[in-house]
């Protein structure tokens, strides 16, 4: 599926008048690659025990990434934090404890292992889930075409309208190549797991579905109207 949009502006010069056309087209495709953030955090008395729990807690979500056939080179650290939390009460500053977070980038290659995975990770004491951002990791082919077809859709809307206004061709002067986007359909799941896992049966994964991305290009052409 294709989508084309197409911005027009005349400017009229000493000897023929210049028409600048401006041309979208993007292509719809399913998404074959999905980035989570997955985080775990710990609040204790001291930060060496707190960023040790967050320790312990990460290695059992990387275990259970690597049961999900996560691969390494698909993990990837993002942020470690630690720092003193305190509450307020009756205008004074309580001290709590200390807070750190350990939080990963994890990229997922199959779509429908999405919601299996972060069943298993919630089980093994993640505590923050951010994401799915869908991507097609490879759109040179689809940008390619829509690329095609915006030039052909480029040409043919400047000769449209120099026949509209009396001329008989466009001539191309300069073409410009600009921004290439993907919009990606986000869906936010979050996840809060405390304590240790429940011994009553699991809830069945979360329905994940990637929907279609749509991936294209912007070309913009300057003609010269001729007779």
């Amino acid at each position: 599926f294709a989508v084309a949009q197409t911005i027009v502006s005349i400017a009229p010069t000493p000897d023929k008048p210049l028409i600048t056309i401006t041309v979208q087209e993007s292509s719809d495709a399913a998404p074959d690659i999905a980035t989570l953030q997955i985080g775990v955090e710990a609040l204790a008395p001291t930060a060496t025990a707190a960023l040790s729990t967050t320790s312990v807690k990460m290695k059992r979500v990387l275990a259970a990434l690597s049961a999900q056939n996560i691969a390494n080179k698909d993990i990837r650290t993002s942020a470690v934090t630690v720092g003193a939390r305190y509450d307020y009460r009756a205008n004074q500053r309580v001290f709590l404890g200390y807070s750190a977070n350990n939080s990963l980038g994890v990229i997922v290659r199959q779509i429908d292992q999405i919601g299996p995975m972060l069943d298993a990770v919630t089980a093994s004491g993640a505590t923050e889930i951010n994401g799915p951002q869908f991507a097609i990791e490879n759109p040179k082919a689809l940008r390619s075409g829509a690329r095609d077809r915006a030039v052909v859709t480029l040409d043919a809307e400047a000769q449209a309208y120099a026949k509209r206004a009396g001329h008989i061709r466009a001539r191309l002067l300069t073409i410009n190549d600009g921004a290439s986007f993907m919009q990606p359909v986000d869906i936010i799941v979050t996840a809060s797991r405390g304590g240790a896992p429940s011994p009553v049966s699991a809830p069945p994964p979360p329905p994940v579905m990637g929907g279609q991305l749509s991936v294209g290009v912007t070309l913009t052409g300057v003609y010269r109207l001729e007779d």
